[in-house]
């Protein structure tokens, strides 16, 4: 099966959140000024996600679905220490892909519209 390209955006209750890959390295800067390499980022304020281009593309799905848990924490505005929140994204964002990827049937009916 060929590959699929990355889509240029993904949509976040109704808010479309720009993907954007980079090619120099991409750092975290938690609360406390410390920094740390990072696979991807989300960025609240800019609403995009940005997504280190040099990671294997699996990984690239995982980082993915990563950053779009911070996205979707944010969108339902839970309040959250940065590194709780850098817990839950790293512990269900591989669940998540598994999940959707198990379940094609199930993601189907719900993209069903009402009758």
């Amino acid at each position: 099966m060929a590959r699929r390209r990355l889509p240029k955006s993904m949509r976040v209750v109704g808010a479309r959140i720009p993907i954007e890959l980079e090619q120099g390295d991409l750092t975290f800067v938690d609360e406390h000024g410390h920094a740390a390499p990072a696979f991807g980022l989300y960025s609240p304020t800019y609403q995009r996600i940005v997504l280190w281009s040099e990671q294997a593309h699996e990984r690239r799905k995982n980082t993915l679905v990563h950053e779009a848990i911070h996205a979707m924490v944010n969108a339902a505005h839970i309040q959250m220490d940065n590194d709780d929140e850098e817990m839950l994204a790293g512990r269900l964002s591989p669940i998540l892909l598994d999940f959707l990827r198990s379940n094609r049937g199930l993601i189907l009916y719900l993209q069903e519209d009402l009758p």
